[in-house]
């Protein structure tokens, strides 16, 4: 994507939204694309009146990296990140007094990741690709914390052992 991008507005219920992308050359082999997003929602409005304590708000941003080296290599880097905000109302029973506790809470995430791939063409019909991905997420709400890291990498290679077969 070469060129940029803006958009964004605002309302009652969406207070306030915006997007931006850039994409460009970096040489006669190499792109870049860099992007970022952001919303804020208001409240919902419960049926018998006042806020739900439900609004949210999320920015998100990230990069691709597109690099042809030579006429038998592709190489594609890209990440992203983002973090938000979720309002939520949490409720909690005691049974001996019985009791309900009532808390509106904020839960704040975030997440990010990366990936790069490589692809090799041997010759017509043969060719090697490897790929490697990282993500993270963490999740922390009223009473708990979530976290993940999850890695992978595959390799793969396609060729043609016989005329016909793949």
């Amino acid at each position: 994507t070469q060129g940029g991008l803006v958009s964004g507005g605002a309302s009652t219920e969406e207070r306030g939204f915006a997007s931006a992308r850039y994409g460009f050359r970096i040489s006669d082999t190499a792109a870049l694309r860099l992007w970022m997003k952001y919303f804020d929602r208001e409240d919902t409005t419960l049926p018998l009146g006042g806020a739900a304590h439900d609004g949210w708000d999320r920015i998100h941003g990230g990069f691709r990296l597109d690099w042809k080296p030579d006429p038998d290599n592709d190489v594609m880097i890209q990440g992203d990140a983002w973090s938000a905000d979720v309002g939520d109302t949490y409720s909690a029973a005691t049974p001996i007094p019985f009791v309900v506790e009532t808390a509106n809470v904020t839960s704040h995430t975030f997440g990010a990741d990366v990936v790069a791939r490589w692809n090799h063409r041997f010759e017509p019909g043969s060719n090697v690709s490897v790929q490697f991905v990282y993500d993270h997420t963490r999740r922390e709400e009223h009473r708990s914390e979530q976290r993940r890291d999850t890695l992978n990498l595959e390799a793969e290679h396609r060729f043609q052992p016989f005329e016909g077969h793949e």
